[in-house]
């Protein structure tokens, strides 16, 4: 799936190039950034951006790659890591597709260059694969980098879609949870014996008539 959106930015004009592929049967989705002009913001540099509001036309692109496994095992392996920790407080966690992703930038149709990472954090919305999609379930986001994974929670619960927000482009794998599958956190409630409160009465009583009687005797006294 290929998108391309122009973005005004000054007198300049940004295209945003977004490509969607599949290695697996299932069909490749749609991805797309929540704020396109943010996105563009947080993509090039404050001197980039001056060139581009100058009149100058940019170019940026993505490329995901949806895949059943990853070729570097030891990845997988940490991703898998950070399933299980995440259960401990989330609860069970289901597997659904690893998503691969490469990023470049030009200005004026020079060289493309590299990046991976934004200068602030930008929403991603990513269209969930039909055969994922149930009633009562919730949908996250392991994303690793630099080989430190990170469980990215869903920030708009729709249904059918996969919103993020993401600081870096970075392999990640999209899971989902069925609610009922869910550990709950209920709150303590704290439960005084009435005999309890009693006797707590008393000895407030007492402090008080003893405080009282102290004062009154060193008036007395005076």
């Amino acid at each position: 799936m290929n998108e391309a959106t122009q973005i005004s930015y000054g007198k300049g004009i940004v295209t945003v190039v977004m490509n969607s592929d599949s290695e697996t049967e299932v069909a490749a989705p749609n991805i797309r950034f929540g704020d396109y002009q943010k996105a563009v913001q947080a993509t090039f540099s404050e001197k980039e951006l001056e060139t581009i509001s100058s009149g100058a036309s940019a170019r940026m692109k993505l490329d995901f790659v949806m895949v059943e496994e990853l070729e570097d095992k030891g990845l997988e392996s940490l991703i898998k890591d950070a399933i299980n920790e995440a259960e401990a407080t989330k609860g069970t966690l289901h597997e659904g597709m690893y998503y691969e992703v490469t990023a470049t930038k030009s200005i004026n149709s020079e060289q493309e260059i590299p990046f991976d990472s934004f200068s602030e954090d930008v929403e991603i919305q990513v269209d969930v694969p039909l055969y994922l999609i149930a009633q009562d379930r919730d949908y996250y986001l392991i994303k690793s980098y630099m080989g430190v994974c990170e469980l990215v929670e869903d920030v708009d619960h729709e249904a059918d879609t996969l919103s993020v927000d993401v600081h870096d482009l970075s392999t990640s794998l999209m899971v989902y949870q069925d609610r009922s599958e869910a550990l709950t956190q209920k709150p303590v409630k704290t439960h005084i014996k009435p005999q309890y409160l009693f006797i707590g009465a008393i000895v407030l009583l007492v402090a008080i008539w003893w405080h009282i009687d102290r004062r009154t005797n060193r008036k007395n006294q005076d």
